[in-house]
């Protein structure tokens, strides 16, 4: 158990570990203080996955959205160790660093405090991107009221999970990652056939639909640098977007 924490919660760990140094630096060191924060290491850096399946259930599948999105979370209320949590959340489970888009600027999270937050941002307009969280006692709202079939069969899977073990939770947000990635790879290859292959954007259109998806994945497309300096590339991806768009809407 304690391997796998340390395995899949490198990271946060390392995050939590930051803050030591100040500490130490002071001229009085606060010993009692440090032993404190010390002891908090699993509670902050690992349970903070847990408490997010446990707090918003099946509606975790709106966190997903967000950090498949690269979009931004603004949290008002909750409090501050639910505006850490669901922050880590997002980081974990979003594609930075396995995608490659265009460097953005970082996000704040101001809550009921001014105190700046990073998330993963890829902003297209400063409104579009940002989704809003409210919440009050012990309820809570989203500004969006949809997202993928994805997103909530995956949030169904946490939630199944039991939501209690976070090396199993952290597992299942790696898998979720991997599938994202594999499903936008495919759907690459499926592109760059349709200058020579007739038949190949039915096959992209069949392919997105079978993801239950395809908002993410054209998103993320649109965005990945290497992929959308080709010109043809944009112009399929467009003709995906509106044609979904049209299917939906009937």
């Amino acid at each position: 158990m304690a391997t796998g924490v340390l395995d899949y919660y490198r990271d946060e760990l390392g995050e939590h570990c930051k803050a030591i140094q100040p500490m130490l630096e002071c001229e009085v060191i606060d010993v009692e203080g440090l032993k404190a924060y010390l002891s908090q290491w699993y509670d902050m850096s690992v349970m903070f996955a847990c408490r997010c399946v446990e707090r918003l259930g099946q509606d975790v599948a709106f966190l997903i959205h967000v950090a498949l999105c690269g979009m931004r979370l603004r949290v008002t209320g909750g409090g501050e160790q639910l505006e850490r949590d669901l922050e880590k959340f997002i980081q974990c489970c979003g594609l930075t660093g396995l995608i490659s888009k265009p460097a953005s600027p970082t996000a704040q999270l101001p809550g009921d405090s001014e105190r700046p937050r990073q998330v993963p941002a890829d902003t297209e307009t400063e409104t579009s991107n940002v989704v809003s969280l409210h919440v009050e006692d012990n309820t809570y709202s989203f500004s969006i009221k949809d997202c993928s079939k994805f997103c909530h069969k995956w949030a169904d899977t946490l939630v199944k999970s039991g939501g209690g073990d976070p090396v199993h939770i952290r597992q299942l947000l790696e898998n979720l990652k991997l599938k994202t990635i594999q499903h936008m790879n495919l759907l690459k290859r499926l592109i760059r056939r349709v200058e020579t292959d007739h038949y190949a954007l039915y096959r992209c259109y069949i392919f997105l639909m079978g993801t239950n998806n395809s908002n993410i994945l054209l998103h993320n497309l649109k965005l990945e640098e290497q992929f959308v300096t080709l010109s043809e590339a944009k112009d399929v991806v467009c003709i995906l977007e509106d044609f979904m768009h049209e299917v939906k809407s009937q």
